[in-house]
């Protein structure tokens, strides 16, 4: 195996993968495509799109007894209104809420920690620098938080291992894979025409789904692969989670409001890792054509400004599911 080493033929073969897709019978939808009812789903005025390509990859995961379960993305402020937020690969799917089981043996877990792991060549943005630091201390900051269990530590990842299911197919190597720095038109390819002018990252969610003897996917009625709950909490058991963030996009790591601060955005998707959802209204100024956000919190869909310390309902959130975790 060619052992690969520069941004540039990560880049180039990234981009060759969004030329096969787009030429597949299974391409990815539009913007236009989405869908168009575009419904407002909780508290936090999600709304909500459907992906193709995300459905295409979930039918191949399947087969590995796991699936795609949602992709959350995060927005810039000039992003339209009515912008999809958080994007399933199933429209028919149930959408139950995902957690992580803590000691999963199918996650190779022997402790109640969870992984992650940074794809070094990627952890670069073209405008920005070096982001691996940033990615870092995020975590640290999720970590420090007092009332939450959790501890998430970083394992080490050859530069040949594109941690992605997406992109490589095979299962990546820990719990919470860093991909990095993504060409603008996979954003496209994935999540339809014109997001990557909107996009700052995204979380993909991956669950383990229930088998049969004969080691095929079980089905609900509408065709739709059924989730594991092995501990029966309710949640559908989370098998691993990928996160990207759009190289089309101007970044800084002054913690500035002059550029994407990634920090902050790497501190809302390892956020969107711990299972932390979207927080706050989100509405459009039609004076200024800009989104704004309340009350402000990490996990607002929409980054307005820099934030690199959780406020008081990201750590509500996240003790909320972590406290008794062990």
């Amino acid at each position: 195996m060619t052992r690969l080493t520069s941004r540039a033929t990560h880049g180039a073969a990234l981009l060759v993968l969004v030329g096969l897709a787009c030429t597949d019978s299974t391409a990815p939808v539009r913007s236009d495509q989405l869908n168009p009812n575009l419904a407002v789903a909780g508290d936090d005025g999600d709304a909500i799109g459907v992906s193709e390509y995300l459905a295409a990859i979930s039918r191949q995961a399947a087969a590995k007894g796991v699936a795609v379960a949602r992709a959350e993305l995060l927005l810039t402020s000039n992003a339209p209104v009515k912008t999809p937020r958080v994007v399933f690969a199933n429209d028919r799917q149930l959408r139950l809420d995902s957690r992580w089981v803590p000691r999963d043996s199918r996650r190779l877990a022997t402790d109640a920690t969870l992984k992650y792991a940074v794809f070094s060549p990627l952890a670069r943005a073209t405008v920005g620098g070096l982001a691996e630091s940033a990615f870092d201390a995020s975590f640290a900051t999720w970590n420090a938080v007092g009332c939450s269990n959790i501890a998430v530590r970083k394992v080490a990842l050859p530069a040949d291992r594109l941690p992605s299911f997406i992109l490589t197919g095979l299962f990546p190597p820990a719990d919470i894979n860093d991909v990095g720095f993504i060409p603008g038109p996979f954003f496209d390819a994935v999540f339809g025409t014109s997001a990557s002018q909107f996009t700052v990252a995204v979380t993909v969610t991956f669950t383990f789904i229930q088998v049969g003897p004969s080691g095929q996917p079980i089905l609900d009625p509408n065709g739709n692969p059924i989730p594991t709950d092995v501990d029966g909490d309710g949640h559908a058991d989370t098998a691993f989670k990928e996160v990207w963030f759009n190289d089309a996009l101007g970044y800084s790591t002054t913690g500035t409001a002059t550029a994407i601060d990634i920090e902050s955005a790497a501190l809302h998707e390892h956020g969107h890792s711990l299972e932390l959802g979207h927080f706050g209204k989100v509405v459009g100024d039609p004076k200024t054509g800009k989104l704004h956000v309340s009350p402000r919190a990490v996990m607002n869909a929409v980054l307005v400004a820099p934030q690199r310390t959780p406020l008081g309902s990201d750590n509500a959130a996240l003790c909320g599911v972590y406290s008794s975790w062990k």
